[in-house]
């Protein structure tokens, strides 16, 4: 969703891996089916994902950027919440 560290609008059919995929398929298009992976429902779209404009203020910073710092910080959010219930 992703090209050129900017995202892209309209719709995404996603397919679901029983395997953890390698870091770099995030760069590639959905519909590229890597070889080695047990795909869930045999690389069917199992999943829809529409991304649309919301908004025309543009953020200075770079959006991969904010993307990889919105992810880092659900990351550590997610990890503080289980080490919580675990102890």
């Amino acid at each position: 969703m992703l090209r050129d560290g900017k995202p892209q609008l309209g719709e995404f059919n996603l397919s679901v891996t029983a395997d953890r995929p390698p870091p770099a398929y995030s760069q590639l298009s959905s519909d590229v089916a890597l070889p080695n992976l047990k795909w869930i429902d045999g690389h069917k779209p199992l999943f829809k994902v529409v991304l649309s404009v919301v908004s025309s203020i543009h953020p200075k910073v770079d959006h991969a950027f904010l993307l990889w710092l919105i992810a880092l910080m659900c990351h550590s959010l997610y990890y503080r919440m289980i080490s919580c219930l675990t102890s």
